[in-house]
């Protein structure tokens, strides 16, 4: 994937968000849907 090693989910949300909708996105389109940040998804 793309994004930072030294970065997790939550971090990714709030550092880079296009990023992160990027990261998101390619876990759906992946089904890796035990790896999708689902509390900031939802907010």
């Amino acid at each position: 994937m793309i994004s930072p090693s030294f970065l997790n989910e939550k971090n990714l949300y709030e550092q880079d968000f296009y990023l992160w909708t990027q990261r998101i996105s390619q876990q759906l389109k992946e089904h890796n849907f035990n790896e999708i940040d689902i509390p900031n998804l939802i907010e």
